[in-house]
Formats: C-alpha cells, structure tokens, sequence
C-alpha cells in the first residue's frame, strides 16, 4: 500500500493525502469502516467463539422485547427527571385552629376514650426539620420503620432496607413479581403483599425468603399481624387470618366486605376492616366473625385503632371518630374546610391515604402532597408539613422521627427538634386560651 502510493505521488504529482484518499481501502479499513457504520446503526457486535476469533454482528435493538426494555427504561428516566422536589419544606400552623364540635369533644371525653389532661397545647409543639431524603427510582407505595432502620416498598417490586440515622443502603429484596403495596417487620421477620396477589414472609436478619403465603385472588392491598396472627386483605374482597407459627391459612373470609378491602388494623381480641362498599367491620379474632358494621357516606382510605377510640378517613376527605365502647360517632371534621365550602364534589377532594395515632397526634398523609398533624382531643389542626411534590402514600411516627413515604420516588425522615418554639402572645378573639399560643409559620431548612 505504501508503495503504491509512492509511485502515484511521484508518477502524477498528487499529495500524498490525495493519493491516500484515492486509493482502495484495504481489507482492514474496510472491516473498521463496516464496524463503525453497524455501531452507528445501532448493532451490537459480540464475540462468539473464541478459536475463531472473528466478531458477529447481531441486530437486538431491532428486537420487540429490546425495544420495550429501552422504551420502559427511558419512560423511568423522564418521569424521574420531571418530578420537581421541594427544596424547603414548610411547617406551617393555623392561627385559630378550627374545633369541629365542642360536644363532640366532650363525647370523647366522657365516652372515657381520652383525658383532658392528654390534650397537647400547640405552643408546646417542637419544631419539625428534614434529616435526610432518601430516593428511589420509582413509586413509594408503603413504609415502615423502626429506631434503626426503613423499610420500604416500591412500585418497581423490590423492598428496600435503609439505615434510618445514616440513610445508606443495607439490602434490597428481590421477590415479587408486583408492586409492594404493604409492610410490616418486627426483628425476626419482614411480611410484605404485593399486587402478584401473594405474600412474602422474610427473614430479617438473613434478608432471606421464609416462606411464600398464596391464597388471594386478587391483589394483597393490606396487612397487619401481631405474635399469633396474621390478618391480609385484598381486592378480591376477601379477608384471611394466617398463623405466624406454620404460616398456615386459619381462616378465610370470602365475603368481608362487598367492595376491595382498603385498611387493616389489629387491636387485641379483635381486627377492624374498611372497604370501598364504605363499611368498617370490627371482627372477633378468634372466632372471625364480624361484631359491629360501621356505615360512612364515601369509600373507607385508612383506619387507625386506640384504646376505646376508632379513627377513620373517608374518601370525601372526612375524619371520624367512633367509640369501641357501644359503636357511636363522637366527633368528625373535614381535611379541607375551603373544599367544603366551595362545594367541591367529594370524590374530587383532598383525603387521607393513611392515618397514624401517636399519642394525642392524629398524623395523616394527605393526597395532596401535604401531612396533617391534628390534636385528637379537640379535633384542631395544629400543624401542616410540605416536604413532597406528589401523592403521601404512607407515614410513620415516634417521638423523635417522622417518615413520610411519596409517588414522588422519595422517602423523607424528619426530626423533632428539642426545645419549644417561642412567640409573642396574640389577641383572637372567642377562641380558648389553650389555643393562644401557636407560632404562625416556621420555614424547616
């Protein structure tokens, strides 16, 4: 080749970049050049067989299932980089807490579910701020936590283990072939329910498979278990009581409810159920037969049980408080009193997707992004938090932390400041003068 290029510079004149731009490829330019053209095409050359030491082309990006991984891939990609975070999270307190019901307040008191003296004075509330966020690459449908680590499960099928103080990652559980819709753990085991209709009992110390629950012909949307039982709901509306000793199905209710089971809870000898037919059921444990039906106006979003007192949330955005004690409203208030108002259709309003009772503090995740904070003796709103950009899926609380779960591929762990939040006395007129003291607004940085 050289010499051939030689001769036609020195026989005609021409540069030698002329003459090697003129001349025929050789073998190897040639292959190089194919190679450079199939990469730009989109081939993927791989090696087969070592001996022979030749490369095969293979068109996969051709491929349907190539082609659906790629879309898929880059759906997740852009859905991830349009969800817009909140860069300060807001811890916001209404001025003049609406009371829904004075005699409903008193109802609560005397029904011997609460005490006046377990009633919290918002100017005694420690300031909220964000320790960390955790993110993920997909939908954050539950989570549970514990002093050290979260627990977490996600739209994309896995189960993901976080250090709760530092935010690492200790272990992600692949299982399922559906998203995790519930969690619960405690120190020997992990239980999750999955939209693959099946539950998944975990060791939580090997991080490993103990057993697998199948029964449900619809997906698992709920759990809750205590030392003997475990009690699953679904969308098939159907309710079973499993063993936590042999992982054996006790019992089977067929018919719970006429609509998808949509909220669990265990309280002692009993279970209570909430559905979309708007029924809450409160079940003897033992003998998995119902007590008492509670009838609401929408479709049942959570529950939460203590002592004497049953909480739910509606659709409408409503909250109710019952008595265990002869199964009697005592109190009830709206998410949003403006909506209300404005006479907004109630399936179009804010609701609750999951309630939590810490003490005095009813916590609800609101669907609007936003987490209420109620005192459960009067029913007043004491605080509002917005650290998310989408749907609050779940919370969990003790009195240190706060863990709300989002749609919003993100987990955020909040922490209790110490000491109180101080402010000048204001003047509101015809309100009680436990409600005098309460900051307006506090930035969480």
């Amino acid at each position: 080749m050289i010499s051939l290029v030689r001769e036609r510079s020195g026989g005609c004149g021409q540069s030698t970049q002329d003459v090697m731009r003129l001349a025929p490829e050789s073998a190897a330019a040639t292959r190089r050049r194919l190679r450079e053209e199939e990469r730009g095409q989109g081939v993927l050359v791989e090696r087969e067989g070592e001996d022979s030491g030749r490369r095969r082309a293979r068109r996969l990006y051709d491929s349907p299932c190539f082609q659906a991984l790629s879309n898929e891939a880059a759906l997740v990609t852009t859905r991830t980089a349009r969800i817009p975070l909140i860069e300060v999270a807001i811890d916001e307190r209404p001025s003049a807490p609406h009371l829904p019901d004075s005699a409903g307040i008193q109802c609560v008191i005397l029904a011997g579910c609460l005490v006046t003296s377990q009633s919290t004075n918002p100017a005694t509330i420690r300031p909220i701020s964000m320790l960390r966020r955790l993110q993920f690459e997909s939908a954050v449908l539950c989570v549970h936590c514990d002093t050290r680590k979260v627990v977490t499960g996600t739209e994309d099928r896995l189960v993901h283990i976080h250090d709760i103080r530092s935010g690492h990652l200790i272990q992600t559980l692949h299982g399922h072939k559906g998203s995790i819709q519930c969690l619960q753990f405690d120190d020997h085991k992990i239980v999750t329910g999955s939209w693959d209709t099946t539950c998944i009992v975990w060791d939580a110390v090997q991080h490993t498979v103990s057993n697998v629950l199948v029964g449900h012909s619809g997906c698992v949307t709920c759990l809750k278990f205590n030392n003997d039982r475990l009690v699953t709901g679904s969308d098939d509306c159907s309710i079973r009581v499993w063993s936590t000793v042999s992982w054996e199905c006790a019992a089977i209710i067929v018919t719970a409810h006429a609509g998808p089971v949509t909220s669990l809870q265990l309280e002692g000898a009993f279970f209570f159920s909430g559905s979309t037919d708007m029924l809450v059921k409160v079940w003897s444990l033992a003998s998995v037969q119902s007590t008492a039906s509670l009838q609401h106006a929408t479709a049942i979003t959570s529950l939460c049980v203590s002592r004497l007192l049953l909480i739910v949330a509606t659709m409408g955005g409503g909250v109710h408080l019952w008595s265990l004690i002869d199964h009697t409203p005592l109190m009830q208030w709206s998410v949003d009193r403006e909506e209300v108002e404005r006479e907004v259709p109630k399936e179009s309003r804010t609701h609750l997707t999951k309630l939590l009772l810490n003490g005095t503090r009813l916590i609800g995740a609101g669907s609007n992004s936003v987490l209420y904070e109620w005192d459960i003796t009067t029913g007043a709103c004491i605080r509002t938090v917005l650290g998310h950009s989408r749907i609050l899926t779940d919370v969990w609380a003790d009195d240190n932390r706060l863990v709300t779960a989002s749609t919003d591929y993100t987990v955020c762990v909040w922490h209790m400041k110490k000491g109180l939040l101080k402010e000048k006395k204001r003047e509101v007129v015809d309100l009680d003068p436990f409600f005098l003291d309460i900051p307006i607004r506090v930035i969480v940085k």
